[in-house]
């Protein structure tokens, strides 16, 4: 039998998204009324802002919407997968969870980020408390230290 891919698609709100093995799924940041997931490997957001918070080792494809999304990796959190901000002017990557002594490199025109397979359609960079390496690409993009 071959493989399936699951996925899941955030509602046309604001949505919050807690990837850490668990996996959770609301439309709003307290988490009432939660949906758990699991065995998902596609997580994809709606047309609202959508705040996806990832800890751990996940494989998990993570998908934004045409509105802005900030993805925000815990301390030392692989993804085993690609980020991709989607449509939205200032889709932000937020490293400033991490500690200094584990530095991060993001180059934005090879689509590469410390412990991704690779991140699209960012605009916006929060760095590490480390001394990160930042590379920007052609397009307006903004990196905050």
């Amino acid at each position: 039998a071959a493989a399936t891919t699951d996925t899941v698609r955030g509602l046309d709100v604001d949505s919050w998204w807690e990837v850490d093995g668990t996996n959770r799924y609301s439309t709003n940041a307290a988490f009432t009324n939660a949906l758990n997931l699991t065995s998902v490997e596609n997580l994809f957001g709606g047309s609202g802002l959508d705040i996806f918070t990832v800890s751990g080792t996940q494989s998990v494809e993570l998908r934004g919407g045409p509105q802005t999304d900030t993805f925000i990796f815990n301390d030392s959190t692989v993804l085993d997968g690609t980020l991709d901000g989607e449509g939205g002017e200032n889709n932000t990557f937020d490293y400033s969870l991490w500690i200094a002594t584990h530095p991060v490199t993001v180059n934005l025109f090879a689509h590469s980020a410390t412990n991704t397979r690779g991140i699209y359609n960012i605009q916006k960079i929060i760095c590490s408390t480390g001394d990160d390496t930042l590379l920007g690409s052609s397009s307006d993009e903004t990196f905050v230290g």
